[in-house]
């Protein structure tokens, strides 16, 4: 069975909870973890996995089929929309937008 490949968006909730748990599964793969505060100066690795310090740049750059959102909930449109946009799967913590409008333009692009 072929795993899916995952990045994640936020060293914070995402690096010290999504990571390990989906390392844990044996049907996922986290290839990439992304700052939004570029907590770093550079690229390079973050407990065994790609680092970026710009999520965009991970987006752009990485293979991936899957892509968690594990940001603040201001950005979570903004990052929510490009992961979509670029074909992959999501998961975006609550909320999904700031409000109604961006809540429903999220979900009628995911359909």
């Amino acid at each position: 069975m072929k795993s899916i490949s995952v990045g994640i968006i936020g060293t914070g909730f995402g690096g010290a909870v999504h990571a390990p748990i989906f390392q844990l599964h044996p049907g996922f793969e986290v290839k990439s973890i992304a700052s939004v505060y570029r907590e770093r100066t550079e690229n390079g690795t973050w407990h065994g996995i790609s680092y970026y310090r710009d999520w965009r740049c991970m987006l752009e750059s990485e293979q991936l089929d899957l892509t968690v959102i594990a940001s603040a909930p201001v950005h979570h449109y903004e990052m929510t929309m490009l992961a979509l946009q670029s074909g992959r799967h999501v998961l975006t913590e609550k909320p999904l937008g700031m409000n109604k409008e961006q809540t429903l333009h999220i979900l009628k692009e995911s359909v």
